[in-house]
């Protein structure tokens, strides 16, 4: 190959060089273009990262900081594991005890139905006797009531006859009796006499009060020797209306004697009311005597 075609295949190299070069920066300016185009939005997702990022350290510090507590906490979890097992084995152990009491128990329970259904019918019998009954009541509780207007008449009727009794039996044996027991016989309660005054009773209260008033109460009082405090006792006479109650209030010592406070309340033909408070006292011949 001479000089000039040398010439001429290295001038053309050169133009193919130079265009490829030309080309290249052209490229290079369009990328460099492209590039710079998207660098605002490069630029916005950087800094929104950044402001992320600051949060998701900050929660990473703070998860940090909780590691140290689980942990430990998970040590003292570990410790009380083999307590744990420990008394899950005890209670497997009771386990077979239980299962034997149950089935013990379901053994019973047939004989339990039987007596639930035995209970239930008799229930069921007693609720019809008790229906056939039902129309009986009536008639019962006016016989009752019949029974209770006539119990005060012959109690009446009857302390009467036990008051008679008493003075035929004094009279037959005064003299066979020694005088400390025929004291207590005739008046464990010494209130004959003048029995209004002994118990206080004014002569305004005693107006209307016959003898026979007077000796009914007195045979009445004679309870309260051996009555329990709030006992009471109930007298009437029918022959004047006059009716009362005795009631035991209190029992006391004094000067080492025994004493009994009675209620006296005095009813004088179902109008007025008299109520008085008598204190006794037990003398050394058991004679019961009013004190003030």
């Amino acid at each position: 190959m001479n000089n000039s075609e040398t010439r001429n295949v290295a001038t053309y190299l050169l133009a193919v060089s130079i265009l490829s070069l030309a080309l290249a920066i052209i490229y290079f300016t369009i990328e460099v273009r492209n590039v710079s185009k998207q660098i605002p939005a490069v630029l916005t997702a950087v800094e929104t990262t950044s402001k992320e990022i600051e949060p998701a350290i900050k929660h990473v510090g703070e998860i940090k900081d909780m590691i140290a507590p689980v942990l430990e906490e998970w040590t003292q979890t570990r410790k009380q594991i083999p307590l744990i097992l420990d008394e899950v084995a005890k209670i497997r152990e009771q386990v077979p005890p239980i299962l034997k009491e149950v089935e013990a128990t379901r053994q019973h329970i047939p004989g339990i139905v039987d007596a639930t259904n035995n209970a239930a019918t008799a229930v069921t019998k007693a609720a019809k006797e008790i229906e056939a009954t039902r129309p009986l009541v009536p008639q019962i509780l006016n016989e009752v009531e019949k029974t209770r207007k006539f119990i005060p008449a012959q109690l009446d009727r009857a302390e009467r006859m036990i008051a008679d009794a008493r003075a035929a039996g004094q009279q037959a044996s005064e003299g066979a009796v020694t005088g400390v027991i025929t004291g207590i016989f005739k008046a464990p309660f010494k209130l004959v006499g003048n029995i209004g005054k002994k118990l206080g009773l004014s002569g305004e209260e005693m107006r209307g009060l016959t003898e026979e008033d007077l000796q009914i109460m007195h045979e009445a009082s004679k309870f309260l020797a051996t009555a329990r405090v709030d006992d009471a006792q109930a007298w009437k006479n029918p022959a004047t209306g006059a009716n009362g109650t005795i009631t035991l209030l209190n029992i006391f010592q004094k000067d080492g004697k025994e004493c009994r406070k009675g209620g006296f309340e005095i009813w004088k033909q179902g109008k007025t009311r008299v109520a008085k408070e008598v204190s006794f006292c037990q003398d050394s011949q058991g004679v019961w005597e009013p004190i003030e």
